[in-house]
């Protein structure tokens, strides 16, 4: 449209073998962004041409070195409330609207805006999003949330189609910083003699090296009163020992809280022979983490409670 301003409407429609009802919801989910990006709408003529704004032309046209190191930056209202989480779960980084902003590519306003939505999804965690002059924006709650909040989050990331360059920058990783976490999930996955599923090759790796960077920084869940005997038997548990080898001092809770990572995510194909047991044994794995998070919670409120 902005390259040839005699294009219509048919012509876009053949061009990408779309119907006018598809072309005309593309167009209205443009005009969505560049409203939230204080740009004028794009306007349709009775004739079917389209108008574009000289302000919306000459963003456009911006260096090739720009565009070229952004290309992923269109992401909606809804993916960028999920990123602004991400970038909430960097370590030694006091974050302010700039690094939103900059990171996200969009103007400060509509980061606030974003910011509305982000709050929104914390309701189903007991977690707040706080801002202070001196701390700048982060998340307030006890560690087990949050660490429910950062898996749930990797997850969900991943489902709304968001680059992995994307995930790494928002995290302010680098491939290099995951290289060691990798070579220890392909030693794990050697020792339980099976492959992770799903998603999880892909999640997984944040997942653990979130975690132990929250461990080395002292952010540890609470201790607490359970059983540990059901998991410290499995095969899961011993190949903590692989992954925080290199760690000193980790506390015995954290390595259940891993174990629980390693279940949820790894089936022992040796075990089940018929791939239509997989859904029971998903679900059975789901069931107990449930059950470890209600008695997590329990004992954590009668702890503070006889404080």
């Amino acid at each position: 449209m902005v390259n040839n301003p005699n294009v219509k409407g048919k012509e876009l429609e053949q061009k990408f073998n779309i119907s006018r009802r598809q072309l005309g919801y593309r167009i209205q989910k443009i005009n969505d962004w560049l409203i939230e990006q204080d740009y004028p709408e794009i306007e349709r003529t009775s004739q079917g041409f389209f108008i574009v704004d000289e302000k919306v032309k000459h963003w456009i046209n911006v260096p090739a070195t720009i565009k070229s190191t952004n290309e992923d930056h269109f992401y909606t209202s809804e993916q960028r409330a999920y990123l602004i989480l991400l970038i909430l779960f960097r370590e030694d980084e006091l974050l302010s609207l700039n690094h939103f902003s900059i990171d996200l590519q969009v103007s400060k306003n509509t980061v606030l805006n974003d910011l509305k939505r982000t709050k929104q999804l914390l309701t189903s965690y007991n977690i707040e999003l706080k801002y202070t002059r001196q701390d700048g924006y982060y998340l307030k709650g006890q560690e087990f949330e949050l660490r429910n909040l950062l898996t749930a989050l990797i997850d969900k990331v991943f489902q709304l189609n968001i680059s992995k360059e994307m995930i790494l920058k928002c995290l302010n990783l680098s491939e290099n910083d995951l290289v060691t976490i990798d070579e220890q999930i392909s030693k794990i996955e050697q020792y339980l003699e099976n492959k992770f599923i799903d998603q999880s090759t892909a999640t997984l790796r944040y997942k653990l090296f979130l975690i132990i960077n929250r461990i080395q920084h002292n952010k540890v869940v609470h201790p607490f009163s359970i059983e540990y005997e059901a998991l410290s038997d499995t095969e899961e548990y011993q190949a903590t020992e692989i992954l925080i080898s290199e760690q000193h001092d980790i506390p015995r809770q954290e390595k259940l809280f891993i174990t629980l990572q390693l279940l949820s995510t790894s089936v022992q194909w040796s075990d089940v022979n018929d791939a239509g047991y997989l859904p029971d044994l998903k679900n059975a794995l789901q069931e107990m983490i449930a059950q470890f998070e209600k008695t997590y919670i329990y004992h954590f409120r009668r702890q503070t409670r006889s404080h």
